[in-house]
């Protein structure tokens, strides 16, 4: 029976001794770093639409990002959004179709479908000991198009001038 009862103290011991206090945020990380993007041209006509003339093929579309100094593709093969962009989906709040984007770097360029390239430049807030980051503010080709203090999604519509 003794040699029972020594180890199962150890054990005991052992487990209580594992855990401590603490005043650290809980485990795991929340990431919201997505942006929305529709794409319309000078007519409001959806190009994201296949059927629309002119229209972009977001499988086409390419993440390229500074990094050590050499402009690299976005590439995660292990990932559902290999290249960082979604395929087309629809949402409530907005008529045309949209493709949601995850910006590897703070300064992002997408190379959309017809070769064109934007620039997306954003501000992310890391807040409760690295827990939660998200974006805050983005720039769509040098102008500001989202503000986080407006409480509105973080959808933007492009207007494209095509020929």
């Amino acid at each position: 029976m003794r040699n029972f009862i020594f180890p199962l103290f150890i054990l005991v011991l052992l487990m209580f001794s594992a855990c401590k206090k603490s005043d650290e945020t809980p485990s795991g990380v929340y990431l919201d770093l997505s942006i929305d993007l529709s794409y319309v041209d000078q007519n409001g006509n959806d190009l994201l639409r296949p059927s629309t003339p002119n229209a972009y093929d977001v499988n086409l579309f390419r993440l390229k990002y500074y990094s050590n100094g050499k402009l690299k593709t976005y590439f995660k093969s292990n990932y559902d959004a290999q290249y960082g962009v979604t395929g087309t989906f629809h949402t409530d709040s907005s008529p045309y179709l949209v493709v949601g984007i995850f910006p590897p770097a703070d300064t992002t360029y997408l190379k959309l479908s017809n070769g064109d390239v934007d620039t997306i430049w954003t501000i992310t807030d890391i807040e409760n000991n690295r827990a939660y980051e998200s974006i805050t503010k983005v720039w769509y080709n040098g102008k500001l198009v989202w503000d986080e203090s407006n409480k509105t999604e973080r959808h933007i519509v492009v207007k494209k001038r095509v020929n």
